[in-house]
């Protein structure tokens, strides 16, 4: 491979890895551009990390990511142990009835925040 093309390849980072440079630039006195180059990374390419943390968009792998939860009274009641849960993610909606399956679940949202 060429030296040209050596320079040209993407370096793919682990959520860990931009986490952890993400930290770093948020360190007091910390610079951005600073922190980029010490790491290897373009300074736009850290405020992109940023944004999707930001957006949930970016943890690590076996973390907790955290979702905005905002409860409303507005959804319609049902008997003793009926219900469920609706959320709402960008346009897209789900409805979740009382004795889904946990794990099929988890699978769902996991994707969902991806």
């Amino acid at each position: 491979m060429a030296e040209n093309e050596e320079k040209q390849r993407r370096i793919r980072r682990s959520a860990a890895e931009k986490l952890r440079i993400l930290a770093e630039a948020r360190m007091p006195g910390a610079s951005v551009a600073r922190v980029a180059r010490e790491n290897g990374v373009n300074a736009n390419q850290v405020y992109a990390w940023r944004g999707q943390e930001a957006r949930g968009r970016l943890a690590a792998a076996g973390s907790q990511a955290l979702l905005a939860v905002r409860l409303t009274d507005g959804a319609p009641r049902r008997g003793p142990g009926g219900g469920g849960l609706e959320l709402e993610c960008g346009r897209g909606r789900l409805r979740i009835e009382a004795g889904a399956d946990p794990a099929l679940l988890r699978i769902v949202l996991e994707r969902l925040i991806r």
